[in-house]
């Protein structure tokens, strides 16, 4: 990657690669990114495919401020493994 991110919202369905298997790529690739899952399947807590996901964000979103703090937690969660190193 040219480009670095502190966050990633990945669907869980995509049209190549489950949500999933995408966020542990990007977690291979740079290990500091937040991933966050965004899908409007209804998952319970114990699903294995949120297990490589920060986060999670409800689709249809429910309010900015649900948002902004799930952006804030993940931003606390990059800056944290930016530390370790």
């Amino acid at each position: 990657m040219s480009e670095s991110f502190e966050i990633a919202l990945v669907d869980l369905s995509l049209p190549y690669v489950s949500g999933d298997q995408f966020a542990r790529r990007i977690r291979r690739r740079s290990p500091t990114v937040a991933t966050v899952l965004t899908t409007c399947w209804d998952l319970n807590d114990d699903d294995p495919r949120r297990v490589p996901f920060d986060d999670h964000v409800p689709k249809p979103l429910s309010s900015r401020e649900d948002l902004q703090n799930v952006v804030a937690r993940c931003l606390q969660v990059h800056d944290a493994r930016r530390l370790r190193g």
